[in-house]
This record gives C-alpha cells, sequence and structure tokens, in this order.
C-alpha cells in the first residue's frame, strides 16, 4: 500500500493518506530552536535541549497516539458539526474527508477538504524571528453561504528562550542521478537539507557544562568513521589531525580514543556509563548518575572496533587496552544489566531499574537488545 511520493520539483515529500501506519515526521527550525511535526500537526518544540526545554508538550509513553499537537478545530454553527483540519484528532471517516500533507525543507502543509470546506494549514519557522507560525486559510466551496466557526489547540508544558532565525535553504547545486528516483530525491533533497540543520565550527565552540553532554553523542563515531575508511579506502585517515570542538586538537584515532575515555571516565554506581543526559533511545533525563544500558552496549561496541583499528595501525598496546577495558564492562553488564530473558533499559539516579519487567508499561525497550547484538554481546545469552 502507498502513502505517498516525492515532488522533487517542490523539494517536498507528499502523504496521500492519512492512515500511514506510523506518524511521519518532519523537522522545523535550526540548532537553536526545534521542532517535531507529524502529518497530523501532532509533535513538539524546544529550545536546544528536547529532554529538559521543551515547551510543546509530548506523551512519551504513548507515541504511537501521535497526540496532542497544534491544531485547528472547525464548527459548522448551523448544524453543530464539527471536524479537525489535520485528520487527527477528529478522524473523520475517508468518504467524506480528504487530506493530503506536504512535508517542505523546513516546514509543513496540510490541505484538507470536509463537506465543502477546504482549509490549508502551513507550519513554519520565520526567517529573523523566533517563533514558531501558524497559517491557516479557510475557503468556502459549497454553493451555499456557511457560517463556520474555527479554534486553535496548544498543549504548552513550559516556555523557554528562543532565539535563531531558519536557516538558508538552498541547499546545493550537486544532483545526483541514479535508477532509483526515491534514490535520488533523499540524497539531492533530504540528506542535504539534514546536513544543512549543523551548525558547527571545530576548534570554536563554547565548551559545555559537563551535565549538558548527551550521552551516546561521540559514540556514533565507531559507526561512522570505520564505514568511512572502508567506502574510501583511505586508511592514512586515522592518522589525519583534527580539531575538537572546542580547543586542541588530535589524530582522528586520538579522538575516537578520546571519545571512549569520555564516557569511561564517567561511570554510575554500577560501573555503566552514566548520563548526563539524554540519548537517542530517549529523551529522558536519568540524573547525571544515571546508566543507560544502550550506551554501554556502544562503548562496549567501541571498544572493539577501537581494537581492530589499533591492531591494523600497529598499536599493539592500544589493542590489550582497549580489550581489558571492554573485559571490565562485560562484567558489569553481565552482572547488573540481564534479567533472565532480556537487558534492561537504564539505571536512574536514585537507583530506579527501568525495563526489567516489573512495570506496567516499558517492561522491555528494543534499542537496549538491538545494540547488544550490534556491541557483539549476543552470543552471551544465545540459546
Amino acid at each position: 500500500m502507498k502513502f505517498g511520493h516525492f515532488d522533487d520539483q517542490a523539494w517536498e515529500y507528499v502523504v496521500t493518506r492519512p492512515d500511514t501506519p506510523r506518524p511521519w515526521i518532519n523537522y522545523l527550525g535550526t540548532t537553536e530552536y526545534g521542532a517535531i511535526i507529524t502529518k497530523h500537526a501532532s509533535g513538539y518544540g524546544f529550545y536546544r535541549d528536547a529532554a529538559s526545554q521543551r515547551f510543546v508538550r509530548i506523551r512519551g509513553n504513548s507515541p504511537l497516539l501521535d497526540q496532542p499537537g497544534r491544531y485547528f478545530y472547525l464548527c459548522d454553527q448551523e448544524n453543530g458539526d464539527f471536524w479537525s483540519e489535520s485528520w487527527q484528532p477528529i478522524r473523520k471517516l475517508p468518504d467524506k474527508y480528504e487530506s493530503i500533507c506536504r512535508h517542505g525543507t523546513g516546514y509543513m502543509v496540510i490541505l484538507s477538504r470536509y463537506d465543502g470546506i477546504e482549509t490549508e494549514a502551513t507550519y513554519f519557522v520565520p526567517l529573523g524571528q523566533v517563533s514558531e507560525y501558524w497559517r491557516f486559510a479557510v475557503s468556502n466551496k459549497s454553493s451555499k453561504e456557511r457560517k463556520i466557526s474555527a479554534y486553535t489547540y496548544c498543549e504548552f508544558k513550559s516556555v523557554g528562550h528562543l532565539y535563531n532565525d531558519l536557516v538558508d535553504l538552498q541547499y546545493s547545486t550537486f544532483a545526483n542521478k541514479a535508477p532509483d528516483p526515491e534514490f535520488d530525491s533523499m540524497v539531492n533533497v533530504w540528506n542535504a537539507y539534514n546536513l544543512r540543520r549543523v551548525s558547527h565550527r571545530p576548534g570554536h565552540e563554547k565548551e559545555a557544562p559537563k551535565e549538558h553532554f548527551c550521552s551516546d553523542n561521540a559514540l556514533w563515531l565507531f559507526n561512522a568513521v570505520p564505514a568511512y575508511v572502508a567506502e574510501t579506502g583511505e586508511g592514512d585517515f586515522y592518522d589525519e589531525v583534527l580539531p575538537y570542538a572546542d580547543k586542541g586538537q588530535a589524530t582522528v584515532l586520538g579522538h575516537l580514543r578520546r571519545a571512549l575515555g569520555f564516557k569511561l571516565e564517567r561511570s554510575g554506581r554500577n560501573g555503566l556509563p552514566c548520563g548526563p543526559m539524554a540519548d537517542w533511545n530517549a529523551c529522558c533525563n536519568l540524573g547525571y548518575i544515571g546508566e543507560r544500558v544502550m550506551v554501554a552496549f556502544q562503548v562496549r561496541h567501541g571498544l572493539g572496533v577501537y581494537a581492530e583499528i589499533a591492531e591494523r595501525l600497529g598499536h599493539s598496546e592500544e589493542k590489550t587496552g582497549a580489550l581489558a577495558q571492554r573485559e571490565t564492562l562485560d562484567k558489569s553488564i553481565q552482572k547488573i544489566c540481564w534479567v533472565g530473558e532480556w537487558f534492561i533499559w537504564a539505571t536512574g539516579e536514585e537507583g530506579t531499574i527501568f525495563g526489567a519487567g516489573k512495570m506496567e508499561e516499558g517492561q522491555i525497550y528494543i534499542n537496549t537488545q538491538a545494540w547488544a547484538v550490534i556491541g557483539r554481546a549476543e552470543n552471551w545469552r544465545a540459546s
């Protein structure tokens, strides 16, 4: 079943059916102001940090509900019928309600039609301003005069200090041409869009407070760097000297070593990598010494990758040290994290264990199990 298509002329992805199997999302804003919005106008907004500085509410334990959101409600004052401009949350039957969502580069448009009334809602972050804008238009396409009321709705969580404007979205003159048109759409439009959302000045960034580091950030290097070297064949890339974000410099191998050291120096009460902030698995602040098992498996994976690289480069002591650290980490993981059938997700700063199967919700976390496999720990518990 097809739910949409790429429109490369408009640099958009067009969702033609509202009943997609999962919420389909777009990103608005910049590295300072961020917003997540789905095809049903659900999602949330935040200033810099999605974990602690949200100002539009999200219900983290019910992602598939795809609510609440940035809604426009309409009501026919003559017969009392009402609906939402987006399919959610009213969910009018498709034989009377039509909807198309256009995910653009930094904006989203929902076009809908119900009972002769056409609406268009556009969501974006304007250039030179610090607010998220909703633009709403209503057109009467029926053959008679109508009395329609419109209302807005949003659940606020807290208000942050918004700053920054939208980046220039004229991305690149580069154009890929491959046999697969959808591959071209991803490379020419959406990959470029994601890259341009990142603003970074190596060697000139301010050092972040210790409690503001995301738990997993540097660990993705152990997936990206070896893949780059394998694809290009540039083995000497590991010897290239590059600046750190704030100050100083090191070889790429040195950056990898420091990424591991950063996490190994920060352990919680059980010897697992701790905080400080959210990871890719969840925007949940567990406290500075809260431990994340997904991150533990990322560190385990990183130590194995680093040992392999060190061996290829002839650094036998580096290899031995990495494997010894992995063995120490393994003991902590096996002692604390296995609960009989799966691995737990995390431990909170106060000692709460998440994902142990004792809670009504959140009994098992998929990403932790997947990273056990990626981190090559699956043989510990193979049946």
